[in-house]
């Protein structure tokens, strides 16, 4: 049995909100962002379980069960 919460990332960018989550030992088991770029930096730096998807797109089925979810932040602007 897995001692620890389960997160799933969505808007994942580049992967700030999962290194934060995987150092305080939460276990994220899923990502996804649109942008081809951030997802390559986040297979790269992060891990390969990330997604290229858009999530107006997607159907419940696609995100698997986690104990919790994480949103990043829209940064186009920042």
């Amino acid at each position: 049995m897995n001692d620890k919460y389960t997160v799933n990332d969505f808007f994942c960018g580049a992967g700030g909100v999962a290194v934060g989550l995987l150092n305080a030992g939460f276990d994220v088991i899923w990502a996804c962002d649109f942008d081809t770029h951030c997802v390559k930096t986040y297979q790269h730096n992060v891990g390969d379980w990330v997604k290229e998807a858009d999530v107006t797109k997607m159907h419940y089925n696609d995100v698997p069960k986690a104990d919790g979810w994480a949103f990043g932040f829209p940064c186009q602007d920042l």
